[in-house]
């Protein structure tokens, strides 16, 4: 019972170490002008207004392409909250572990 107990501790550990080097990862990322260009204001910020902008499109409401502009927000929409999501989860595990380190 006591291995088990210390083998799920060891997993925890493990996963709060990932998520917190997963969020810094991203961090760093984020400060990188290059990706901040590309992927945050490229992709998840201009692309998706143009994208929604097409919804609109008489053209595309003919055709019946709605399915697909809402396709691709739906990816940025994927991606953008995985990015949330890798901070939270972070942010969580950077707190349990300063607890556990405090002995709380």
């Amino acid at each position: 019972m006591e291995n088990i107990q210390v083998q799920e501790e060891v997993i925890e550990s493990i996963d709060r170490s990932n998520a917190i080097a997963l969020s810094e990862s991203l961090r760093r990322l984020e400060n990188n002008p290059d990706f901040k260009l590309v992927i945050l204001d490229g992709y998840l910020k201009n692309k998706v207004l143009n994208t929604a902008s097409l919804l609109s499109n008489e053209q595309i409401k003919v055709n019946g392409q709605r399915q697909y502009v809402v396709e691709e927000l739906i990816a940025t929409a994927t991606l953008n909250q995985y990015f949330l999501d890798t901070h939270n989860l972070g942010a969580l595990a950077k707190d349990d572990q300063e607890s556990i380190e405090r002995g709380d």
